[in-house]
């Protein structure tokens, strides 16, 4: 199956939602008529009827896979949903589920992002004071995708379970994304911040049911998307290949913690701007951000104050906690041969960071091996 990321078109490419909506609309309008852009802060209720949305057909994708797979072999269903991804478009009711609805919360706005507090041109614009109208309907229209979502992975399972009761029992269930929305957030707006909108995702798991594995628990350890793939390795019975990074997350389920990680760190050389590219590092319960083309930093008591309103870096009482993690971040750059970390100590770099992480040819390497062997 081709697919791809919220029904765009490319010349040379036409993707398999693209056929299926052609072949099944009924009047004179496109799939891209709702005027919105992909990263666009703005919002409105699809045109579409509900089960031309991108949304409804990648559901019906996978329940076609559950109807037409062989019973007899184990199977992998990656199911990949381009929503709530702008544009924050849902089907109507979805939308009227949150527009105007009183208890949307408002965006966090914090005391350092004074800076961001105007207007800026463009409906794309990542850093852009919008008016009260225009956050609520973003939300509205995230909330509604969101939901929309949910409902179309219920109506999955449902199908899965009235064709194969026994065969979902001994299903794997993940559920996660690759990023968040900061929706206004300290006036940001998309991806690629190292904020919580952004950087923290839902990862849910639903184990078979013969798995003798705690239920119901909340796992309060740093888990990243690179822990998917040995975790689902691990649950096949698949030795993990030594070249894996992550980890598998079912020892962690069973309450084995030794030698898990005790942070995560990530970055983003430009951040949309020069001034922006940052790293940055966490336990879940504080974070320290570092922006290394200036030397700015930011530093979090999650705990205290999840929104990130308040900035602690400037705090005297605050100096050891924050150098510790200047430590952690400066080691990390300089194991891996990144010149901003040097001596133990980080150093910013004004006339440009790393485009490419120093082990970029590394894993580009491994990802053109892997495909050659596929290709055979």
């Amino acid at each position: 199956m081709v697919l791809d990321e919220s029904g765009r078109r490319d010349p040379g490419f036409y993707s398999d939602y693209h056929r299926y909506f052609d072949r099944n609309k009924e009047g004179a309008y496109g799939y891209r008529d709702h005027s919105i852009d992909w990263n666009s802060w703005m919002a409105r209720p699809s045109h579409l009827p509900e089960h031309l949305h991108p949304t409804y057909w990648t559901a019906s994708e996978g329940i076609d896979f559950i109807e037409r797979r062989d019973p007899t072999k184990p199977f992998f269903l990656w199911l990949s949903f381009a929503r709530p991804h702008s544009p924050y478009d849902p089907p109507q009711t979805y939308w009227d589920m949150y527009n105007d609805h009183p208890d949307i919360p408002e965006p966090y706005i914090g005391q350092w992002a004074a800076e961001f507090d105007r207007p800026v041109a463009g409906t794309n614009a990542p850093r852009t004071r919008r008016s009260a109208r225009e956050t609520r309907r973003g939300r509205a229209g995230y909330y509604g995708n969101i939901t929309f979502i949910d409902h179309q992975i219920g109506r999955l399972l449902y199908e899965f379970n009235r064709l194969d009761p026994q065969a979902l029992r001994d299903t794997l269930v993940v559920f996660t994304s690759d990023h968040g929305d900061m929706m206004g957030d300290h006036h940001h707006w998309r991806k690629t911040y190292a904020y919580e909108g952004s950087a923290r995702i839902p990862f849910i798991v639903r184990y078979p049911t013969s798995w003798d594995m705690p239920r119901g628990q909340t796992v309060e350890a740093p888990v990243e998307l690179r822990d998917i793939m040995p975790t689902m390795l691990d649950a096949a019975g698949v030795d993990i290949p030594d070249s894996v990074d992550g980890q598998s997350l079912l020892p962690l389920a069973r309450g084995q913690r030794d030698n898990w990680r005790t942070f995560v760190q990530g970055e983003h050389t430009s951040c949309y701007t020069h001034e922006h590219g940052m790293q940055y590092v966490t336990d879940g319960k504080e974070k320290y951000i570092w922006f290394h083309h200036t030397g700015e930093e930011q530093f979090f008591d999650l705990v205290s104050d999840p929104g990130e309103c308040h900035n602690l870096a400037a705090s005297s009482d605050q100096q050891t906690r924050i150098d510790r993690w200047r430590q952690r971040l400066a080691q990390i750059n300089e194991e891996r041969g990144d010149p901003r970390g040097q001596n133990g100590a980080l150093v910013a770099q004004p006339d440009g960071a790393l485009a490419l992480s120093p082990n970029y040819n590394r894993w580009k390497a491994r990802a053109e091996d892997v495909e050659r062997a596929w290709r055979g």
